[in-house]
């Protein structure tokens, strides 16, 4: 039983059990499909569409964001360029995630 938890479900800290509630295919199926549902909405939006970045603090259009299928508009909080930025200062200041990402590349 324990390894049929381990290989089916998905860890989740803060659950009884340590798992998520959903099997790792029944939640890609749900993730899936709430993506394609936020992409529709974020499709029909017209071009012009404004949003606000909570990172920059600046009105752009939506061109200037990426999607979020877990948000209700389907549209990320931050600008691409803000999250670029993010990233990029995460990775510089984490030797620890540029020793894994060395270690996975050579392999």
């Amino acid at each position: 039983m324990e390894l049929e938890l381990e290989t089916n479900f998905s860890k989740r800290a803060g659950t009884p059990d340590g798992f998520r509630s959903l099997c790792k295919t029944c939640d890609a199926k749900r993730r899936a499909e709430k993506i394609k549902r936020n992409a529709v909405i974020f499709r029909n939006l017209p071009a012009d569409t404004i949003s606000h970045c909570f990172t920059c603090k600046q009105d752009k259009t939506i061109e200037h964001f990426g999607l979020r299928g877990e948000r209700k508009s389907g549209i990320s909080p931050e600008c691409k360029e803000c999250y670029r930025q993010r990233q990029r200062t995460a990775y510089s200041s984490d030797a620890e995630l540029r020793e894994k990402t060395a270690i996975r590349c050579k392999a």
